[in-house]
């Protein structure tokens, strides 16, 4: 049986959405893997991003929790269980694992044992998700935290501790005050398990927690006000491409350079292509997708393949094609005849009297250096990619083919003139092309 969200914190989740704005894009395209411990704060995580599922369609999340092995009431561990698996129609992921005993072994306080330990199963989970890592500090954590790093000799980077988005790590929460958390939780009636090791002295955390923040609280200090002191909320900057404005010119193809691929991991290679081509404004390509085209690039022989969005391409020698299927070059070409102006692929050119535009036929030729050449074997040459040969303008006169318009798909290369004087103008950008 789901739990039911009151109409107050219905408001203060929508409220919430709004200030984290930046991270829309993300939320909405990549699902979440949440961090859950039963407690009060992932309590109110995960019932914000079951809200979120419900009325912004996000992708479903995946829900992860770690028994550390240190609760006394085993019977507890069932029972979180229990109530994740009736509440929530998410898949997820239960793992046990003796914290005590590692910690021990290696040498290092419980916290930083089973936070090592959860971080690096969250990254395996998230990576095979193609998502995000999402868990529930908000500001009392983040003053905990630094003070914990002070303590313990941390320096400035202390205050810059728990960002909102770093390491795939995203923290909503602290788009909630702390007042909101309490109206929250007064207000709900939501199942809370709270981890009987949050009361005990032995941990440091918890000393702060129960002696040190109380005092600061009672003296003034505000966490959300100091946490906005030392953190921007920004919208995740991609480290292949940065959008200067939204209005940009979306390019009609993209290249990638075979090298680069190759010296790339299966999940690195991953994620270069699919920047690509959300560059393009095209959605990432799917699990089973990527590996057929990673099987075609091993085999390093040409080929193209295609999904709904785009098509691959590349020739044996050449870099990777990304071709949206909506791009300029894969439709046909414009005259003006008044103008004689020649418009394609976002390009332009003017052209002389005496010529006409056209498509390609097959098997035509072209008089170039004294021989009759097959016009695609020069495109093949060129490493122009197959779906854009057919749509690719020629210059045609006296029924003979004079001009092989290349400059209109990229104007570094110039075109291919045959062996006769063709007057051709020089080309033109179309101005807001």
């Amino acid at each position: 049986m789901r739990d039911k969200i009151s109409e107050s914190t219905q408001k203060i989740f929508h409220a919430a959405w709004e200030r984290i704005a930046p991270f829309h894009e993300m939320i909405q395209s990549r699902p979440a893997v949440l961090s859950y411990s039963g407690g009060k704060d992932s309590s109110i995580l995960l019932h914000f991003y079951f809200w979120l599922w419900i009325e912004k369609k996000i992708p479903a999340p995946c829900i992860y929790h770690l028994d550390h092995s240190i609760r006394f009431n085993l019977e507890q561990e069932k029972k979180i269980f229990e109530y994740a698996d009736s509440t929530f129609p998410f898949s997820k992921i239960f793992k046990k694992k003796n914290i005590p005993a590692l910690s021990r072994r290696l040498g290092k306080t419980l916290e930083e044992t089973g936070r090592a330990f959860r971080y690096k199963d969250l990254k395996k989970i998230s990576d095979q998700y193609e998502g995000y890592i999402v868990t529930g500090h908000h500001s009392s954590d983040y003053l905990e935290t630094i003070l914990l790093n002070l303590i313990r000799g941390g320096g400035w980077n202390s205050l810059r501790t728990l960002g909102w988005y770093e390491k795939n790590r995203f923290r909503p929460l602290f788009a909630f005050s702390q007042e909101e958390i309490e109206t929250i939780l007064q207000s709900e009636f939501w199942k809370i398990f709270e981890d009987e090791s949050n009361n005990s002295d032995e941990y440091l955390r918890n000393r702060i927690r129960s002696y040190i923040i109380p005092l600061l609280l009672r003296e003034g200090a505000n966490p959300d006000r100091i946490y906005k002191n030392f953190h921007r909320i920004e919208k995740p900057v991609s480290k292949i491409f940065s959008k200067k404005n939204s209005d940009h010119k979306i390019p009609s193809f993209l290249k990638i350079d075979i090298w680069v691929l190759n010296d790339l991991s299966q999940r690195e290679r991953k994620f270069f292509i699919d920047r690509y081509l959300r560059s393009l404004n095209l959605y990432p390509t799917t699990r089973n997708f990527f590996r057929d085209l990673t099987n075609l690039l091993q085999k390093e022989n040409s080929f193209s393949l295609e999904n709904k969005e785009t098509w691959f391409w590349k020739s044996t020698s050449s870099d990777l094609y990304l071709i949206p299927k909506n791009s300029p070059c894969l439709r046909e070409f414009r005259f003006e005849p008044k103008e004689m102006v020649l418009k394609w692929n976002g390009n332009q050119k003017k052209i002389p009297p005496d010529l006409i535009p056209d498509l390609c036929p097959a098997g035509a030729k072209i008089r170039k250096n004294g021989m009759s050449i097959e016009i695609s074997e020069i495109l093949r040459q060129k490493e122009i990619p197959v779906p854009v040969r057919k749509m690719l303008p020629i210059l045609r006169g006296e029924r003979k083919v004079d001009v092989i318009c290349l400059s209109l798909w990229d104007p570094k290369i110039g075109d291919i003139v045959a062996d006769r004087e063709v007057e051709i103008l020089p080309d033109f950008q179309e101005p807001g092309v």
